[in-house]
């Protein structure tokens, strides 16, 4: 019998977590605003930082007016969100050729989608190919002025292992190609994810297809879009097979793309529930062993990326991500360096306060729900690893938050006020780091709160799963639109 969850506890056991997550997300904001008046170096940071406050303000106490939020939708809105993707996405991606990059009209459209053109065609795919051209031909191309790449690579080691693919096909010449055929899984993988959630987690993922971030990862073929893959690819490997070949292929994919960019090797959480099969803590236990190995193996090269994401302290207010840039503008940016402390310290009990939030959000919902709770835990690490603990990020990490949009979206009909309030809350903040690309405090910190509480209620659901306490008639039968 699926477990009916902790309806009973105290209100203040539910709501104290909220409460101390507002004041330091607010105190943080404050903070960034006191700092900037008497900062001489950047005249804007208190109008965004007032801007800041008042949007999270709102996202807060607007919640707290809904007694029920039931919402119906087709079923061909999972596919919508998917056709939105792909068309801005595609149209993008062309305007982005060397024969209109310098036309008004592209102009135009970049800035309305707050999506800045990068110097090529798929930027960041052109720069992972010519970098495997470079090894291809010899060069180190990590090495300052190896006489191939401008810059070192910062890329993973894994990176270059695309060089022994036959016919040269990961190879600079193929960027176009590859770039358009990456848009379009990208997209069947957002329609997907759509498929999972309620109609509620539809909405947020329909704005989202067309929010900046989301159209800046598929504009320059990241890296990161790939990840994202990795995790869909696995949960629908392991829902369809629960078996042993399955999940060692997923837990081979995810230390594949970790081999790219280091923190992808978090996706592993997403494997705690093979423990359930017998001999299943081999798969766990061996992509443990094997991400271990390789990061000590190529530990400088590791450092070097933590050494780029540093520097990023200062940067201006567009497409920017990280605990980094908001900690120098709550400090100042002319303060000593070793006041930081205290501006990591209020991030990291913010993270911790909506982290717990989020643990009491599962506690209120019935089983366990594997699929949206693997599909959360994978997104959540993936979004703090890079953004709170790496420091730094662009704007296209908020893409991450997606995939705890179907857990958070639960239940559907929701009639307890703490269920309601949590899951309204935590879908408009990641509404708004999937929108807002130009002010970096307020999408951070909409960002780690919505991650940290995906990553409280999903830990803690998979808990519960290896437990036992899971609810096998919903494994397979996921809420979509239209049910």
């Amino acid at each position: 019998m699926p477990q009916q969850g902790s309806r009973k506890a105290s209100p203040w056991v539910l709501w104290a977590p909220v409460a101390v997550t507002v004041v330091l997300a607010l105190f943080t904001v404050v903070e960034v605003f006191r700092s900037g008046s008497v900062e001489s170096t950047n005249s804007e940071v208190p109008a965004l930082a007032t801007v800041a406050f008042v949007v999270l303000g709102v996202c807060f106490a607007a919640p707290l007016l809904l007694q029920r939020l039931d919402l119906r939708l087709s079923a061909v809105v999972p596919w919508l969100v998917g056709a939105a993707s792909l068309v801005l996405s595609v149209i993008l991606g062309m305007l982005w050729t060397p024969v209109v990059a310098a036309s008004s009209w592209a102009d135009v459209v970049s800035r309305g989608l707050h999506v800045p053109r990068g110097l090529a065609q798929f930027w960041d795919l052109s720069l992972v190919l010519k970098s495997v051209d470079c090894a291809s031909h010899g060069f180190d191309v990590y090495a300052a002025n190896n006489g191939c790449l401008p810059q070192p690579s910062i890329y993973g080691p894994g990176t270059l292992w695309l060089q022994y693919v036959p016919f040269d096909l990961f190879s600079a010449r193929n960027a176009t190609t590859l770039g358009f055929i990456s848009l379009l899984i990208s997209s069947v993988a957002l329609a997907w994810i759509a498929r999972q959630a309620s109609p509620r987690g539809q909405v947020v993922l329909l704005v989202a297809a067309v929010g900046g971030p989301w159209l800046l990862l598929l504009e320059r073929a990241n890296f990161d879009a790939y990840v994202i893959w990795a995790a869909v690819l696995l949960v629908f490997l392991v829902r369809r097979w629960n078996s042993m070949w399955a999940w060692t292929v997923g837990a081979a994919i995810i230390w594949l793309v970790g081999t790219w960019k280091y923190y992808p090797f978090a996706l592993g959480l997403m494997l705690i529930p093979v423990v359930r099969l017998r001999r299943g803590w081999i798969v766990l236990a061996g992509f443990v062993a094997a991400g271990g190995a390789f990061v000590v193996l190529t530990w400088d090269n590791l450092l070097l990326s933590l050494h780029a994401n540093e520097a990023m302290a200062i940067s201006p207010d567009l497409v920017i991500l990280g605990r980094f840039p908001v900690v120098a503008r709550m400090i100042g940016a002319d303060a000593d360096p070793t006041t930081r402390d205290f501006g990591d310290l209020v991030f990291l009990l913010l993270a911790g306060a909506a982290f717990v939030w989020g643990v009491a959000f599962a506690r209120c919902l019935r089983g366990a729900r594997r699929t949206e709770s693997m599909l959360a835990i994978g997104g959540s690490t993936l979004f703090l690893a890079s953004v709170l603990v790496a420091g730094f990020g662009y704007a296209y990490k908020a893409a991450f938050l997606l995939l705890i949009v179907p857990l958070v979206a639960l239940p559907r009909r929701a009639r307890d006020r703490f269920l309601l309030y949590s899951s309204v809350v935590v879908l408009v903040l990641t509404t708004v780091a999937s929108v807002v690309t130009w002010n970096t405090v307020l999408a951070t910190l909409a960002g780690v709160v919505a991650a940290a509480f995906g990553l409280g209620a999903s830990s803690a659901l998979l808990v519960r799963f290896v437990r036992g306490d899971s609810e096998p008639s919903r494994q397979r039968s996921e809420p979509t639109a239209g049910r």
